[in-house]
């Protein structure tokens, strides 16, 4: 196995035969929420690059979809959707957009925050990732 990293990209590990290799990650399905810069984007890479499909979420969608560019052009599977955390309709638009990409989600990462002195309390409801 060899491992290769071209500048400014993530290292992604290929086989011998050109496939790529196992990941920890491997037929997973995630979505992370503040995913387009920051923690939440070196969450996605990491992901994308342990085999998992990843749903990237947030407000800043030029980032988002700067990421989810780099992250295919990698080798990853990745999507991007709109997702401000405070917006309940968003987050079922974000957790449909990943289930009917990937066909499941098994990953949730909550890394979005809501900043500021009182800031709202959000309360998800199990039904949305019960089935």
């Amino acid at each position: 196995m060899i491992h290769y990293r071209r500048k400014g990209q993530t290292a992604y590990s290929k086989t011998a035969n050109g496939g790529r290799a196992m990941g920890r990650l491997d037929g997973k399905a995630a979505l992370i929420s503040g995913g387009a810069r920051g923690m939440g984007a070196d969450e996605a890479r990491l992901f994308a690059r342990e085999g998992a499909k990843v749903a990237i979420g947030d407000i800043l969608d030029e980032d988002g979809r700067r990421l989810v560019a780099e992250i295919s052009a990698s080798g990853g599977e990745c999507v991007f959707v709109h997702l401000d955390v405070a917006v309940e309709s968003d987050w079922e638009r974000a957790v449909e957009v990943a289930v009917s990409r990937f066909g499941k989600l098994n990953i949730l990462v909550n890394n979005a925050g809501i900043g500021g002195f009182g800031a709202a309390r959000i309360e998800l409801h199990v039904m949305l990732f019960g089935k």
